[in-house]
């Protein structure tokens, strides 16, 4: 009985499963062949059919679908333009996807790999003359294709839980700037993405992690690249509600670790955040700057501590940031271009969120042992300026414009940042400094700068306090001082910067250059004060001297020739001693302005002065008053109580120089002396005939021919001199008015004839009377002050200059 139930029961069974379960498994069958043979060409031509709504092509070689364990596996995949310009390539994609989270209205991959991924980032100009990069017009395009939909559909919630990336290559051309550069080896994990938050809500969410491995890229504008051994990121991003933004951003650069953290309000886009890092290399940024030559970094770190805040209107970033040694070579030399032992910025802040307030500040900036190399080549272009010119700014042989300086009012109309730095301190600083555009090669260095400049702000009316205290060479020394309006610091400041114990071989390269001979020994102390008040330079140059010696001449010197030799026999004292000062003036705003070109033309003008006017230059060598020349009076000889002084002042100067000689020249106007010479002999015949006495040596008035003593003299001369029978006639026919007394003294002038030889006389006597007052308070200089040849001159408005001629 129980055999024939399961009998039935096995039966029953038979026929459920022809009835229903072959039937069901037959149409799984069916399905799965139906989605083996048709799914992968339906989602070809669907996939195809999206790449060209949107203009694109969207292709691969092969696509296989495991649908009971959702797997999508393709070969070959490719986007490209319609011309066929690729934007990725993908030798394989494999997609794992999880069907129970259907369920619950979502889609899950639990994972999606992806092999050997080409991504092509180019940049160029469109048909409408727009620059654009090639994938904001493919986003651009789906966006649009978005719009032309009329019904709008609620997003699905998309979750990954693990996304790999290897073996990606990244390749930019931008024809814009000629730059074209790849990442080979970029290998990308993410875990747990999502497009809705924690909470469920919409957003976005997920851990990632990036290796981009060694880099090589070239920067624009610069012969450099950006070279990094290593480059990682990885971090964690949560996005809520479309409210806020989370992000973790840890950077590995090389062996440095830089951590960030940043919040970002999606409503206001307004960010805050915080950026840590320490021991970050500095040489691969050192190559993002533009310079014409590879530079080397040997050594050099940052460290800091920093707060960003970006808000609608700017952006803020503050903190301390610290640099560790740093050392910075030229290709080629052993020397290097800029080194330091460490620099440190505190209470760094750069805030721009106030579009209208901008400011720039630091608490105190802090280098410690700066040094710096700084050449001249021999064209005159420094080694900066050769490194970071633009090519087109050389060929024009240094002759390219600079923007004159703008007076306050001329600024534009937009805010400026506002600078304020509280203090800058170096110590134990250097320069090495090398001019190589001279015919001698100059060479030099400074060491142990120590100073500060203080309150350093660029407010109209603020000035900054400077102080700077070094050694020059071996032995020498320098000091500044002063205060700079940074607001404009070329048109307003004060400057006292001063030089000790300076040996003058040293600057033999100038001294052959500029002046035409070598120097062999002594030493210079130079004391500097400039003073630029809106534009205008006022400068006093103070150079004393010791014991100079002078080398050889310069046989194929081709520059102005000087007095050298001269100066310094007239400049130079019992001790060995020369003291003099230069005054200079200009106009920092004129486009010709040179502070180096204008101290060497007041020295040579002043040089020169010594052979043309010396008299002059004496007086702006020795003490910045002019000494002005000896004049004397149309005819006379007479030497005049200010005449007197000026002689009795260049005494005193030839006393403190026993090496230099001296020697007066008389000199005369032919023309002008010749017509005066006859009034003065004529007014003296007519005073001393009166009954006057006079010495040669005091002027010679004016008669009063009002004066019955002086109509009685002018009788007397004229009888002697015209004739006693002329002079009777004259009385007779003239009444005795005044008149009758000026036509005699006319006649009685007209009467003498000035020889050449009393005009050469009256210009030897010149020279006479100069040599006796200028030896009355100075006997013994007498070996040493001589009486020369006359010679002509012409009138000046003061009257006749006395020759005066320096020798050694």
């Amino acid at each position: 009985m129980e055999l024939k139930k399961l009998e039935l029961k096995k039966l029953e069974l038979k026929k459920f499963a022809y009835r229903y379960l072959l039937p069901f498994m037959g149409l799984l069958l069916t399905a799965w062949l139906a989605m083996i043979l048709f799914l992968p060409s339906f989602i070809k031509s669907q996939v195809q059919s999206y790449g060209q709504s949107i203009g694109y092509q969207i292709n691969y070689q092969s696509l296989s679908v495991s649908p009971w364990i959702l797997k999508l596996d393709i070969e070959g995949f490719e986007l490209a333009t319609q011309q066929g310009t690729p934007l990725i390539k993908a030798k394989h994609l494999v997609v794992n996807a999880e069907a129970i989270h259907l369920a619950i209205g979502r889609i899950h991959f639990s994972d999606i790999s992806i092999e050997e991924l080409q991504v092509h980032l180019s940049r160029s100009t469109s048909s409408k003359g727009v620059a654009q990069w090639n994938w904001v017009e493919f986003f651009q395009a789906i966006a649009q294709q978005k719009k032309n939909k009329d019904v709008a559909s609620s997003p699905l919630k998309v979750s990954v839980s693990e996304l790999h990336l290897k073996k990606a290559y990244l390749k930019v051309n931008d024809r814009l700037t000629q730059t074209t550069y790849e990442l080979p080896h970029i290998n990308l994990s993410a875990h747990d993405l999502a497009n809705y938050d924690m909470k469920g809500q919409a957003g976005a969410q997920g851990d990632y992690s990036i290796h981009l491995g060694a880099l090589d890229i070239p920067v624009t504008g610069s012969v450099n690249h950006l070279k990094l051994s290593s480059l990682s990121l990885n971090g964690h991003l949560e996005m809520s509600a479309k409210e806020m933004l989370k992000a973790r951003l840890d950077l590995k650069i090389n062996d440095a670790l830089l951590k960030s953290q940043f919040q970002v309000s999606l409503k206001s886009s307004e960010l805050d955040g915080s950026i840590d890092f320490q021991q970050l290399p500095l040489a691969p940024f050192i190559a993002l700057l533009p310079s014409n030559k590879t530079l080397v970094t040997e050594k050099g770190t940052v460290s800091a501590q920093l707060k960003i805040k970006t808000a609608k209107k700017g952006w803020s970033i503050l903190g301390d940031i610290d640099f560790g040694e740093l050392a910075v070579f030229e290709p080629g030399q052993k020397e290097a271009l800029l080194t330091w032992g460490s620099a440190r910025f505190q209470q760094f802040e750069l805030n721009f969120l106030d579009g209208a307030k901008r400011r720039f500040m630091i608490g105190e900036l802090a280098i410690r042992e700066p040094a710096v190399r700084f050449t001249i080549g021999e064209d005159g272009f420094s080694n900066f300026r050769r490194m970071f010119a633009k090519n087109a700014g050389l060929k024009d042989g240094g002759k390219t414009k600079l923007p004159s300086a703008q007076a306050p009012s001329e600024a534009t109309a937009s805010p400026r940042v506002q600078v304020d730095i509280r203090a800058v301190k170096v110590s134990n600083g250097s320069m090495y400094f090398k001019d190589l555009s001279l015919k001698s090669k100059f060479a030099t260095r400074i060491r142990g700068l120590n100073g500060s400049l203080l309150g350093v702000s660029n407010t109209p009316g603020q000035y900054a306090l400077i102080a700077l205290d070094g050694q020059v060479d071996r032995r020498g020394s320098m000091r500044a001082r002063g205060q700079m309006a940074f607001d404009d610091p070329r048109r307003n400041n004060d400057i006292n910067i001063s030089f000790k114990n300076i040996p003058l071989n040293s600057i033999n390269s100038y001294s052959k250059s500029f002046a035409g001979y070598e120097i062999e020994s002594g030493r210079i102390d130079v004391d500097l004060k400039y003073t630029t008040k809106d534009g205008r330079l006022l400068g006093k140059n103070h150079f004393v001297i010791n014991q100079i010696k002078l080398g050889p001449e310069i046989e194929d010197f081709q520059g102005k020739k000087l007095p050298i030799r001269l100066a310094i026999g007239l400049l130079e004292d019992s001790d060995g001693m020369i003291d003099v000062n230069i005054p200079v003036k200009g106009d920092v705003d004129a486009p010709e302005f040179s502070m180096g070109h204008l101290v060497w033309q007041a020295i040579s003008n002043v040089l020169s002065n010594i052979v043309s006017a010396p008299f002059k230059a004496i007086g702006a060598l020795l003490g910045g008053d002019d000494i002005d020349g000896v004049y004397f009076n149309l005819g006379e000889s007479v030497i005049t109580p200010p005449q007197r002084e000026h002689l009795e002042k260049l005494a005193l100067v030839l006393q403190k120089r026993p090496t230099a000689q001296l020697e007066f020249y008389g000199t005369y106007d032919p023309q002008a002396d010749r017509s005066e010479l006859s009034r003065v002999r004529a007014d003296r015949a007519i005073l001393v005939a009166a009954g006057f006495k006079l010495s040669e040596d005091e002027p010679l008035p004016l008669p009063s021919l009002a004066d019955p003593r002086i109509q009685g003299g002018l009788r007397s001369a004229y009888g002697s001199q015209v004739g006693r029978i002329q002079l009777a006639r004259r009385l007779l026919m003239l009444p005795n008015t005044p008149e009758r007394w000026t036509l005699l003294r006319d006649e009685l002038i007209k009467s003498y004839v000035i020889t050449d030889t009393q005009l050469v006389a009256l210009a030897t006597q010149r020279a006479q009377n100069a040599r006796a007052v200028f030896l009355k308070k100075s006997p013994e200089l007498a070996a040493r002050v001589t009486v020369g040849a006359p010679q002509v001159s012409r009138l000046e408005d003061e009257g006749i200059l006395l020759g005066v001629s320096l020798k050694r």
